[in-house]
Formats: structure tokens, C-alpha cells, sequence
């Protein structure tokens, strides 16, 4: 059933930076072999924009999930500071 439907969306998606948008399209490329490799994610202009070091030795030490819902934080605290300016 998930090769055959239509990767998930934002359902608000200006409440996301066009860069995050872009980096989870990429991440939820179905075919493998179309979809960007791990080294080819962290050069991605979203993670070069937002985080430094000390964001892949949080990736390290804590895994990918604790990451995600540090980088999701992070992500929401960008876009209201922008929608505030």
C-alpha cells in the first residue's frame, strides 16, 4: 500500500520554511534509488542553514527520533520568529 500512494504533505505548509519542505520531499522519495542519500541530506541547504555541530552530536548520542523532534522544535521557533519580524 505505501509504494503505491503519494508520499504524505504538510497540511500547513506555511507554517514550514520552504527549505524543511524541500529536505522531508527528498527523505520521501519512494524508490531508493532516486531518493538522496544520507551524505547528500546533510549538505541539503535546510540543515546547513539551521544547525551546527552540536546538532550531529545530538543526532549521535541521542538517535534519529530525538533528533527529529529537537529539529521540529528548532523548525517551529524559526517560523514564528520570521511571522513576527
Amino acid at each position: 500500500m505505501i509504494p503505491t500512494k503519494p508520499p504524505p504533505s504538510f497540511r500547513e505548509p506555511d507554517r514550514w520554511s520552504p527549505e524543511l519542505i524541500d529536505f522531508v520531499s527528498k527523505c520521501l522519495v519512494k524508490n531508493p534509488e532516486e531518493r538522496a542519500s544520507a551524505s547528500q541530506l546533510l549538505h541539503h541547504e535546510f540543515i546547513g542553514k539551521r544547525f551546527d555541530i552540536q546538532c550531529f552530536s545530538v543526532v549521535h548520542s541521542a538517535g534519529f527520533t530525538h533528533w527529529a523532534a529537537w529539529a521540529s522544535t528548532r523548525e517551529k521557533a524559526s517560523t514564528t520568529r520570521r511571522k513576527d519580524e
